[in-house]
């Protein structure tokens, strides 16, 4: 008797999860490494931009067919710049995904995950970056990515994805707050870099682990 009410306790966890037209998700993510190079034009010399909390995302998906799905979200990262000297920083945005999937069986199989997404934020040496007049840079990025992965179905609801960042486009502009002293002030620019794992290079490329629930 126990083990048959075990059986039917432990049998709903056990169905197969579908992918399939119509189905909506809801879907979040986080980079195991959020870096990137950020060339300084007027000072010809060149940095990194990081963050101690990775770029994290969280967004809502639907199925336009049993192979193919789209997915609107929000993401954000908060840390330091060591372009920008040791300045705290934030990140905010938004992102529109579309995503090719190749079953190889019924549990799991190969994607293509396609990307676009704006963040806006800024910068602050050591104070409260909330305070507009205290600020010391803007940031905006613009990011186009292309990242294969591998996703496997497990329980009725649930599904993981895992990706490697395969080509990204960056755009990030840093814009300095005219309203604090020349002295404190740090290097504006503007950047356009590609970067990922592009032949003929050897370069990091972040790997995103992606936690989705699948309903109805």
């Amino acid at each position: 008797m126990n083990k048959l009410l075990l059986l039917v306790i432990l049998l709903p966890l056990c169905v197969q999860a579908q992918l399939k037209k119509g189905r909506y998700y809801l879907q979040a993510s986080m980079s195991l490494q959020t870096s990137g190079n950020l060339s300084v034009n007027a000072a010809n010399s060149s940095g990194n931009v990081s963050s101690n909390l990775p770029l994290s995302q969280v967004g809502l998906g639907k199925f336009v067919s049993n192979k193919q799905s789209v997915n609107l979200f929000v993401l954000g990262s908060l840390g330091t710049s060591d372009i920008l000297g040791q300045a705290k920083s934030y990140t905010l945005g938004v992102g529109l995904g579309y995503n090719f999937f190749h079953p190889m069986s019924d549990q799991w199989g190969l994607f293509l995950g396609n990307e676009l997404s704006f963040r806006k934020g800024q910068s602050a040496n050591n104070k409260n970056i909330s305070n507009a007049d205290e600020y010391l840079q803007k940031i905006n990025i613009v990011n186009a990515k292309v990242s294969p992965g591998i996703y496997y179905l497990f329980f009725d609801k649930l599904w993981v994805q895992a990706s490697i960042d395969w080509v990204t486009f960056s755009y990030i502009d840093l814009q300095n707050n005219p309203n604090i002293p020349l002295t404190n002030r740090q290097q504006a620019s503007k950047n356009v870099s590609f970067s990922g794992l592009l032949p003929g290079t050897i370069q990091l490329a972040n790997i995103q682990f992606r936690l989705s629930y699948l309903f109805p």
